[in-house]
């Protein structure tokens, strides 16, 4: 019985963590049109590494889960410094 109600404990809070990545990501996401992809092929890209390095599954996992996170601090930028296009436009103009 308390074996049963720790096992759903754990499987509802990694649930909870797994939302919040989600929700977390499509926040940077929607600072800038172009994040989308980059997050998805970072999030493949890290997992592949980290089994080329031979870490074990569930940090391989891990891995892929976090990564998405590494373009977070956009949320608080302002959107010229997010925007690789507004960027671009931005270096263009003082050329």
């Amino acid at each position: 019985m308390l074996e049963q109600r720790v096992l759903e404990s754990t499987a509802d809070l990694k649930e909870s963590c797994l939302e919040t990545i989600f929700t977390m990501t499509r926040a940077a996401e929607y600072k800038d049109d172009d994040t989308s992809a980059h997050v998805q092929h970072i999030s493949y890209y890290s997992r592949e590494l980290a089994r080329m390095l031979g870490l074990d599954e569930a940090f391989v996992d891990k891995i892929f889960l976090a990564s998405p996170m590494h373009d977070i601090g956009k949320m608080a930028s302002p959107t010229i410094f997010c925007s690789s296009r507004a960027a671009s436009r931005g270096m263009s103009e003082r050329s």
